[in-house]
């Protein structure tokens, strides 16, 4: 494996470029209160020296994922939970005898990566990425062809790829008709029927976005339809949701779509016209507005998954530049309330709902934790936006 030692300073790049699922609607999943004097209650308290709280934890999570890593150098026996480990590992800062957890996971994902799901084929892309571009730049490419091809046709992504012989019937329909003729519209309520949600097509767009660091083309209209969707399909209170219409709006999901507007203006460029950049920055402001109204980083406001949801509000902080949202330091807040859920094996785990795991949640809440102290650390390298 090459490279380690320009895992930081790619992950400084990364913030700078970007200035920086898994996910279904449920019960709420919480993270208990830190308790006074008990680690965790103040995550400021440290000695000059002295690792913090949030490194601490770290440490110990990574060594978790290391210890419940299989022979085959998988998690879970995944290539999506292997990819989303790897890429926490990769990012924790490749502490010394890392590197056969790595080879062993990069290996499983080699051999059993089949390039046919969205969440799985994202995360593969990214955690090469991160580890390699230039070495893994064919196995990224295959990413990149399944990425763009998998969208569906109102922006969307769904697990897989959609019936090819149902979108070419839709397709077909749709082609040559005036706008407004009553077979048009039923042919776009068959489009909106076809699934799709904000949690696998966050998580498409974030590989596609590491497509693009990696030097490889991205089809354009790809990302036009998915920043349209985002526009569309926000909430009237700002936030939004799992799927495309109607349901509650959850953190996650607001967070996971301010993120992703936010990587198709600054990473593709797709709001090149300025009517596009105004409405972009409207919702923009419609969200984070949502995000002071019912900041929580006890539990996932409106949903479950928590540390799913503490991972996408640490994308959303940095990407929006926004350090606090309203009055609240997302991470000076969020540290101290992840670290005392942290179970005694150095796991984290949100319980069962949707598919969530202990591997996957680990794996989120180590990103967060190490994401988030990168941008705080650095604050002459981005631009913070005042609440």
């Amino acid at each position: 494996m090459q490279k380690y030692s320009g895992i930081l300073g790619q992950a400084r790049r990364w913030l700078l470029a970007s200035a920086l699922c898994l996910v279904t609607a449920g019960s709420i999943s919480s993270a208990p209160d830190p308790k006074p004097g008990a680690p965790g209650a103040n995550s400021s308290e440290k000695k000059s020296g002295e690792p913090s709280q949030a490194d601490l934890a770290i440490a110990k999570g990574v060594a978790y994922l290391r210890s419940v890593q299989k022979e085959n150098g998988s998690w879970r026996d995944c290539p999506g939970t292997t990819a989303l480990a790897l890429k926490a590992i990769i990012f924790s800062g490749m502490p010394a005898g890392h590197k056969p957890t790595v080879e062993k996971a990069v290996a499983y994902l080699l051999a059993n990566s089949k390039y046919n799901r969205v969440y799985e084929t994202a995360l593969l892309a990214m955690a090469l990425q991160d580890l390699d571009a230039a070495k893994y730049r064919d196995v990224i490419g295959k990413c990149a062809v399944f990425l763009n091809a998998a969208q569906l046709p109102h922006g969307m992504w769904t697990y897989t790829k959609a019936n090819a012989v149902q979108l070419k019937t839709i397709q077909e329909q749709m082609a040559g008709r005036p706008a407004g003729k009553p077979q048009d519209k039923e042919a776009a309520k068959k489009i909106t029927a076809l699934p799709g949600d904000n949690s696998n097509t966050q998580f498409a767009l974030l590989g596609l976005r590491a497509v693009r660091w990696a030097g490889l083309d991205v089809d354009m209209a790809v990302i036009r339809k998915t920043q349209e969707h985002f526009i569309q399909t926000q909430h009237a209170d700002g936030g939004w949701g799992y799927k495309e219409y109607g349901g509650r709006a959850t953190g996650s999901m607001t967070c996971a779509a301010l993120a992703s507007l936010c990587i198709l203006d600054d990473v593709f460029k797709s709001g090149w016209y300025f009517e596009r950049r105004k409405i972009q920055k409207n919702n923009v402001a419609k969200g984070v507005q949502w995000m002071r109204d019912n900041f929580s980083v006890k539990k996932n406001p409106g949903g479950a998954n928590y540390c799913y949801y503490m991972y996408s509000m640490e994308r959303a902080g940095i990407l929006t530049k926004r350090k606090q949202f309203g009055e609240h330091d997302w991470y000076a807040e969020g540290v101290p309330a992840l670290c005392a859920s942290q179970q005694r094996d150095g796991s984290w785990n949100s319980g069962r709902q949707g598919r969530q795991s202990a591997e996957t949640d680990t794996s989120f809440a180590i990103l967060f934790l190490k994401e988030g102290a990168l941008a705080h650390g650095a604050p002459s390298r981005i631009p913070w936006v005042e609440h």
